[in-house]
């Protein structure tokens, strides 16, 4: 397969008076038809108000375009050098009208048999994906599930027609598949510019595992961003319970820069043997059970961060000092202890300030961070068969995990 030229320029004209071909070092490569329309002559591109247009080549947006101050007047986006096959225009619900548009690439670019390198080091992985969502406010098309991945995150108006709106629904969701599993570094999503309080308590899945909450909602906050690490997946779903969930974009950011390695496994993907597993005999108990949150979810292997999907432990009352404990069965010189939380709106209660000991010996205590996905806490080799989490007040955790030096 031939391999795609490197982009330097794109001239676009909204008349046919449009731009001549360059010669000598630059060559007109060919022109996109798709969501462009002819012009008339003496007719401008039609963008209104602060609306403009956006220029991508391949997956990269590459520049904007607004309303030429004349209808003869070339407008060039000067690329840089990006390898694509296609580019695009995109305009937000107005009419798009171009009598030509013409991709320059250099020369010695056309016919070379040396793979393009250069690559923009972000990319929305779920732009243009499939998704789908639990229903459709009034099954209108206006509010579709695939609005939140169009890749306009700034356009958080519902009248915009780029949000995803779900009926009231108990169990409201909203996902998309992005075809492959991913190494993702973070979520951005973009709320509706009104009623924030309709994500208050969402909770954010990859690959049916929580991994990230909202929390309560500000009242003018409509950006939200999860930072993940690196976190492996592929099937991304946003929940809300009894609400109108309304999504306006996701964008599921990979950094093409990151190499996974040892270093950047999580503490319940290692292949180091986690010794607080009830598979492997560990046995948990805890100082009280509330709402069906018993000590064994403690050591089930799940990691799960929503305490309603039954895999968190949940201890009170809230004047107590209450506690989870597990016995390994016997003495391990220990190295680290993790502990997973929980990321619903409750999260920040349960586990800010718990106290993560090995017999006696205090590991660390949790100073809690918004949407952080575990603390690990080292332990420095130190020799018992018991490992406790206590805190005065609320308890709940979804995880421990234990590693030996």
């Amino acid at each position: 397969m031939a391999l795609p030229p490197v982009i330097s320029a794109i001239t676009l004209s909204p008349t046919p008076n449009g731009p001549v071909t360059s010669g000598g070092r630059w060559t007109w490569v060919g022109y996109t038809t798709s969501t462009l329309f002819s012009s008339t002559a003496g007719q401008t591109v039609v963008m209104t108000g602060s609306t403009v247009a956006r220029v991508f080549v391949g997956k990269v947006q590459v520049g904007t375009l607004s309303t030429p101050a004349k209808a003869t007047d070339v407008m060039k986006v000067v690329v840089g050098g990006v390898a694509a096959r296609r580019v695009r225009v995109e305009l937000l619900n107005e009419y798009l009208s171009l009598a030509e548009v013409r991709v320059m690439v250099n020369n010695d670019d056309v016919m070379g048999d040396v793979a393009p390198t250069v690559q923009e080091r972000w990319e929305n992985v779920a732009r243009n994906r499939p998704a789908t969502q639990s229903s459709t406010l009034s099954d209108s098309s206006f509010y579709r599930a695939g609005n939140a991945v169009d890749g306009l995150p700034n356009s958080t108006n519902v009248n915009d027609k780029s949000c995803s709106i779900t009926k009231r629904d108990v169990l409201a969701w909203w996902q998309v598949d992005l075809g492959e599993k991913f190494y993702i570094d973070h979520i951005a999503v973009s709320g509706r510019d009104d009623f924030h309080e309709r994500l208050d308590g969402a909770t954010i899945e990859i690959d049916g595992r929580t991994v990230a909450g909202f929390g309560i909602v500000g009242s003018e906050q409509e950006y939200f961003t999860f930072n993940l690490g690196g976190l492996q997946g592929q099937v991304v779903r946003v929940m809300a319970r009894d609400e109108y969930m309304t999504l306006c974009e996701v964008q599921v950011m990979i950094d093409h820069e990151f190499s996974p390695d040892e270093s950047t496994i999580e503490p319940i993907k290692s292949s180091a043997k986690n010794y607080a597993l009830a598979s492997g005999g560990a046995e948990a108990t805890a100082s009280s059970v509330l709402y069906g949150g018993e000590a064994r979810f403690a050591i089930d292997g799940d990691a799960s961060a929503d305490f309603f999907q039954g895999s968190c432990t949940f201890a009170g009352p809230v004047q107590n000092n209450n506690w989870v404990k597990v016995d390994l069965g016997q003495t391990q010189n220990i190295e680290s202890v993790t502990v997973y939380p929980r990321l619903d709106n409750y999260g920040y209660e349960c586990l800010d300030g718990a106290v993560v000991r090995v017999g006696v010996h205090i590991c660390g205590v949790v100073e809690w961070e918004s949407n952080k996905l575990y603390y690990e806490f080292q332990c420095g080799s130190v020799s018992g068969s018991e490992v406790t989490v206590s805190k005065l007040g609320w308890l709940s955790v979804c995880e421990i995990v234990v590693h030996k030096a």
